[in-house]
């Protein structure tokens, strides 16, 4: 096996917007503290965040476009909260018709 070159999953990992990733999860957990603080058991994002107001994050998410870096960002996003036990949703804007909504759930 060879360590002279970087493996597919170094490589992805190096292509990903590590910093975008980060502000869109803290943005999402201050919305959950502020709902789970009310009382609440859910909340949804349609706004305030880079993916809720990113119109090419709608259409990688739909198919529109083939944008294999958003789809990846939705995905690690989603994964962090799913492997805390979350249950999380995406779905279209339907104020916006070309947004996303993120939805999370306890």
């Amino acid at each position: 096996m060879s360590t002279v070159f970087i493996n597919a999953t170094e490589a992805r990992k190096k292509t990903r917007d590590s910093s975008l990733i980060l502000n869109e999860i803290r943005a999402l957990e201050a919305n959950v503290l502020t709902q789970v603080d009310a009382g609440n058991l859910t909340v949804s994002v349609s706004t305030g965040t880079t993916i809720t107001t990113g119109v090419s994050y709608y259409q990688a998410y739909n198919g529109v476009t083939t944008d294999a870096n958003k789809s990846d960002q939705i995905n690690i996003v989603k994964k962090h909260f799913t492997d805390l036990g979350y249950t999380v949703s995406i779905s279209n804007n339907s104020i916006t018709g070309n947004t996303l909504i993120w939805t999370i759930t306890w």
